[in-house]
């Protein structure tokens, strides 16, 4: 970090000031930012389906992946043979009951049956900040607006694998690598009741000294994990409002405020 400059004598006193509160551990506001989602709610462009084909108990075909439309996003849907008939989630932004919106479907219109074994379906939802990689010693927040047509806690959204988290090195082709997720680390994820029964789910946390490269990825997904689904915990998500905003970490500002200091108190 470049801290090199020339302040004027009543700059410097308040510059003193400041930097003083930092070393000495007063909290001081930090400079947040919101960073660009492309369609954060899932209403521009043309939407469509990402569904996988299925068969009662034979061969069953993943779709995609593949971008959904011209919305920005792009889905992939896995699919699990299951006891009685086909099951499949499915992925749908900006089209029918999910117009403004998108959802990651998992009961389907007609009935699914139940999961052989405990494999589940899963289907991911993802988005490149391209140019955009993730910064160290800084505080990321995740938002998603969830409505699952009923309250859910963190542990319910956990239990059929549902969860919002950053990644790193994704493209059109991939979801990346997770970097921070909401289902493996549930104490770092919070909610919150918008309206109704839908639920703004957050994921906050803190890059450390080191990062892995790559372009900053937002993933939304559900069924991963090795979490049986049955006919009595299948649920349709509706998915609207992504975020994601950063705030560095206090202690860089302090190393600026280190280096500063004795010019500061140089003798005018």
């Amino acid at each position: 970090m470049n801290c090199w400059f020339s302040p004027t004598p009543a700059f410097r006193a308040k510059a003193l000031l400041h930097a003083t509160g930092i070393l000495i551990g007063i909290p001081l506001a930090t400079s947040a930012a919101t960073l660009t989602v492309t369609n954060p709610n899932f209403d521009q462009g043309t939407g469509g389906q990402l569904a996988g084909t299925y068969s009662a108990v034979g061969t069953t075909t993943a779709m995609g992946p593949s971008q959904i439309g011209t919305s920005g996003w792009y889905g992939r849907a896995n699919v699990t043979n299951s006891i009685v008939s086909g099951f499949r989630p499915a992925i749908v932004v900006n089209s029918g009951s999910a117009t403004g919106m998108a959802a990651i479907n998992f009961a389907q219109p007609s009935a699914p049956g139940s999961l052989a074994g405990s494999e589940m379906p899963e289907a991911d939802l993802w988005q490149v900040l391209t140019g955009t990689p993730l910064v160290a010693n800084t505080s990321y927040t995740l938002g998603v607006d969830v409505d699952a047509g009923s309250l859910l806690s963190i542990g319910s959204f956990s239990s059929v694998g549902f969860g919002i988290g950053v990644s790193t090195g994704g493209s059109t082709s991939s979801t990346g690598t997770l970097y921070m997720d909401s289902l493996s680390n549930p104490s770092l994820a919070d909610l919150s009741l918008i309206s109704g029964t839908t639920q703004r789910l957050s994921l906050t946390f803190t890059t450390g000294a080191i990062v892995p490269g790559g372009d900053l990825g937002i993933v939304i997904f559900g069924g991963r994990g090795s979490q049986a689904m049955s006919g009595t915990n299948l649920y349709n998500f509706r998915i609207d409002n992504v975020t994601l905003d950063t705030v560095p970490e206090t202690s860089s500002l302090a190393l600026c405020a280190l280096g500063v200091l004795p010019f500061l108190r140089r003798r005018r």
